[in-house]
């Protein structure tokens, strides 16, 4: 029996202007805290960058709940404006939102990594597609083969789905992460591979958490505290292209350019389909998976042209240099 769920949750950002035009909107002043529908986690709220949104969805069980939800989205558009979902919307140069915990961020990255105050500034221009995975437990060795998973195929999938939907204006996404160095290394994405849960939670320990909520609900710097999954304030300052969410339940894959609702509800449906025959896989094949070497035979089950979704899976896992090249935009024939 499978231990995932098999439910998505969707985020999608996106730029916003006024309508009919290109002139950007600080959405702050347009939806304060966010407008929601009343469901579950479904709601529309402002982002790092000031003319950024992010849509969310509630839990989804089918790819028609997640058109169902994004058909909701265009009610939540404050009224004279609308979403542009472009990967780089307005150009390198948007202000942040004026929001106290972006500000303490960016003091907290300064005492991490001597150019830590620019780091928010590289992230703030570009707009993604996550998806959620349900996962019973995060702690078992099934979520974290799925992190491993996601994280290892994650370039090869993003630049498979910027071919697929042809995503314009795409180049230089991953590498905001890592390229110039503004934030400790174990914090950014790499091509890493944890072969225990364990191994998993020494590594994000140490990783600094960057700010939290005092006993008055005031946001201030996270002064001597480690970061640990289950900790949403701290797994949110942890930039991996795949993280587990503790409190969630879910194993974030947030790696994908900005989409479209009618091209992210297709890439949904892809999303049902793999982690379902994941699933399957890994429960007629119980194993340890310590390596990704020890995974190979998922890969190459998953990769099979009779799977939909194979286009995201390459057949084998990805070695370190072929990870870096993808992340950085080569073409895949060179990567591969």
């Amino acid at each position: 029996m499978s231990v995932f769920t098999e439910e998505l949750g969707v985020e999608l950002e996106a730029g916003m202007v006024r309508k009919g035009t290109r002139s950007p909107v600080n959405v702050l002043d347009l939806i304060d805290d966010g407008i929601t529908t009343g469901r579950p986690f479904e709601a529309l709220q402002y982002e790092l960058g000031a003319w950024m949104a992010e849509f969310s969805t509630p839990v989804c069980r089918t790819v028609r709940d997640v058109e169902n939800s994004f058909s909701r989205l265009e009610d939540l558009v404050p009224k004279g404006s609308e979403l542009v979902f472009e990967t780089c919307p307005f150009g390198l140069n948007v202000p942040l939102t004026a929001k106290p915990r972006y500000a303490l961020v960016c003091e907290a990255l300064a005492r991490e990594h001597k150019s830590g105050a620019l780091n928010p500034r590289y992230i703030a221009p570009w707009c993604s597609t996550q998806f959620h995975f349900g996962v019973g437990d995060v702690s078992l060795p099934e979520a974290l083969l799925l992190l491993n998973f996601l994280n290892n195929i994650a370039p090869y999938a993003r630049l498979q789905v910027v071919q697929k939907y042809g995503v314009m204006g795409a180049e230089g996404h991953l590498a905001i992460w890592t390229e110039p160095p503004s934030s400790k290394k174990e914090r950014v994405p790499a091509p890493r591979w944890f072969g225990s849960f364990d191994e998993l939670h020494r590594f994000v320990a140490n990783i600094p958490k960057l700010v939290t909520k005092n006993a008055d609900g005031v946001w201030v710097i996270a002064e001597g505290i480690q970061s640990r999954i289950g900790d949403p304030e701290a797994e949110g300052t942890i930039w991996w292209h795949a993280r587990l969410r503790g409190l969630l339940k879910t194993v974030e894959w947030r790696v994908f350019p900005s989409l479209t609702p009618v091209q992210a509800a297709d890439l949904a449906g892809h999303m049902f389909t793999l982690i379902g025959a994941f699933g399957e896989y890994v429960a007629a094949h119980p194993g340890a998976w310590h390596t990704k070497e020890e995974a190979a035979g998922l890969y190459q089950h998953l990769a099979r042209s009779s799977y939909p979704f194979s286009f995201l899976v390459p057949p084998e896992p990805l070695s370190d240099g072929a990870w870096w090249a993808m992340t950085y935009d080569h073409v895949l024939e060179t990567a591969l």
